[in-house]
């Protein structure tokens, strides 16, 4: 039988040399020796660098990173938001694939390109695919944020536009002219009002019928799913495959108008049970949304939570403004949740176990719906169960 591995435990210490990173943090006073080894073998376990984990973890800033990677690779420190970048090495190179890869085209300097990135350690990945575009290349350290905001300064409009337009217009609501549908939303209205006042007898019965076959529809499909939940093989012969490595989380959490933060969404955040290294929490505004950035400016985020500020566009949108933000994630899995939405503390840990015994056509995991203010009484208890296991039931037989 396998055994659940320990996520949790105390990494041992299984060397005591230190990266270049770690070491030169230690000598400058910035972690200590034993947090060094923590962090190496933390991000051995995780299978990620262990930059991530230093700033996760132990609270060092992306700049002291970014000025410890310029004294360990000897090259310049580069903040591209004073010093802007050339707009045409980035349009060549596309905005959203600068941000996918962390990944600047920041000016010429003779025949050399230099490229920015906060992933030195990374670089020589790329470096193959940036000479046979740009020629000769070199490197130059700036900090994560400092690529986002660069980029989204200049290609403000172009990454808006991707937003709108990731999905075929078919499925998205780009197209919606509300002009068009009031007219067509009062011209239902005056023939339904037409109808009631020359046939009400008839018009009524009418709508009898048709609420009831909507109802019967709808119980059937209930039932034909709750059926297939139940001969499902796949539920009766449940595997319990366990992850040996637990998987990066992208959470996109779409705020608007929001004033509680620190008090509401910050307190659940903190309270979910995954590692921190792991996490990768995207609060997201618009621009015109004051309100909200007033009141994340006037928080204190940890290392492992960024806001993402979306531009104007034709649309303003939650999923608008969640397609843009996906551009600037890096995890293996995307979770969305709303401002105000109560994870459960092993939430993440069960998604990951879920993923891990999925079949390959599995994209997306629902959780479970559930009230946690209403009264237990009556009506309420009602509308609790049928979204707790109604729903719940519901999902699993139409994913049989």
């Amino acid at each position: 039988m396998s055994t659940a591995p320990d996520y949790n435990a105390k990494p041992t210490l299984p060397f005591q040399e230190l990266s270049p990173l770690t070491h030169l943090l230690a000598v400058e006073g910035k972690l200590s020796h034993a947090d060094g080894i923590d962090a190496e073998v933390m991000a051995i376990r995780a299978g990620i660098r262990v930059a991530d984990v230093v700033q996760s973890c132990f609270d060092i800033s992306a700049y002291t990173l970014a000025e410890a990677y310029s004294t360990i690779y000897q090259a310049q420190r580069v903040n591209p938001t004073e010093c802007l970048p050339d707009a045409q090495l980035l349009t060549t190179f596309g905005p959203a694939r600068a941000l996918s890869l962390r990944l600047l085209p920041w000016q010429k300097m003779g025949t050399d390109t230099i490229i920015l990135t906060d992933r030195p350690d990374h670089f020589d990945r790329h470096i193959e695919m940036l000479r046979e575009q740009f020629g000769p290349v070199r490197l130059a350290i700036t900090t994560r944020d400092e690529i986002n905001s660069a980029i989204t300064n200049l290609c403000a409009a172009s990454l808006a536009r991707g937003a709108e337009t990731r999905v075929a217009a078919s499925m998205s609501s780009r197209n919606w002219n509300a002009h068009r549908a009031m007219i067509f939303g009062l011209c239902v209205l005056f023939a339904l009002v037409f109808l009631f006042v020359q046939f009400p007898t008839a018009t009524f019965q009418v709508f009898c019928i048709w609420a009831i076959v909507m109802l019967a529809l709808n119980m059937g499909l209930k039932v034909a799913a709750a059926l297939a939940c139940i001969s499902d093989p796949k539920t009766k012969n449940k595997q319990n495959a366990i992850p040996a490595r637990l998987p990066k989380f992208s959470l996109l959490i779409p705020l608007y108008r929001e004033t509680e933060i620190a008090e509401h969404l910050l307190e659940r955040l903190l309270e979910i049970d995954y590692s921190k290294e792991l996490r990768d929490v995207c609060l997201i505004t618009e621009r015109e949304d004051s309100l909200t950035r007033a009141a994340l400016g006037r928080t204190v985020l940890p290392t492992w939570i960024r806001p993402i500020v979306v531009p104007d566009g034709s649309l303003r949108t939650k999923p608008r403004a969640l397609n843009y933000a996906l551009d600037f994630t890096d995890g293996s899995i995307i979770g969305v949740y709303d401002a105000e939405d109560a994870p459960a503390p092993d939430q993440l840990r069960r998604v990951a176990e879920e993923f891990a015994n999925c079949g390959p056509r599995v994209a997306c995991i629902q959780g479970v719906w559930n009230i946690i203010t209403i009264q237990p009484i009556g009506l309420p208890v009602v509308l609790l169960w049928n979204m707790r296991r109604g729903f719940g039931l519901s999902y699993r037989g139409l994913s049989a």
